[in-house]
């Protein structure tokens, strides 16, 4: 990753206290990526320090439309491509409709 690269986070970079969290813990991963942050709300995000108010974003990424957002439930039918996470290892790509797929971007197996 370059420091001009853009990373989007799809909700629950960290939890708050607990081993996983908290500010500190977040400079710590900023400290060591590169890139600018976009950080999208996920379940766990209400107490965190991110405080992040994006909840669906959309992007246009080489000749596709991409709506990206952390419940998949959210996900847009009329887009081709929807990333989310929060499904865990549920899946790793689901047919939303004939014209539209789920990717979950947070997979956790494998």
């Amino acid at each position: 990753m370059k420091p001009e690269d853009t990373v989007f986070f799809l909700g629950d970079f960290i939890f708050k206290g607990g081993k996983e969290g908290g500010e500190e813990r977040y400079r710590e991963f900023e400290r060591k990526l590169n890139g600018k942050f976009i950080f999208i709300k996920g379940n766990h995000g209400r107490n965190n320090s991110i405080k992040t108010i994006i909840t669906k974003m959309y992007i246009h990424y080489g000749s596709k439309d991409i709506c990206m957002t952390h419940w998949a439930e959210d996900a847009d039918p009329n887009v081709p491509w929807n990333f989310c996470g929060h499904v865990h290892e549920k899946y790793k790509v689901k047919q939303f409709n004939d014209k539209s797929l789920v990717v979950n971007l947070g997979y956790e197996k494998d």
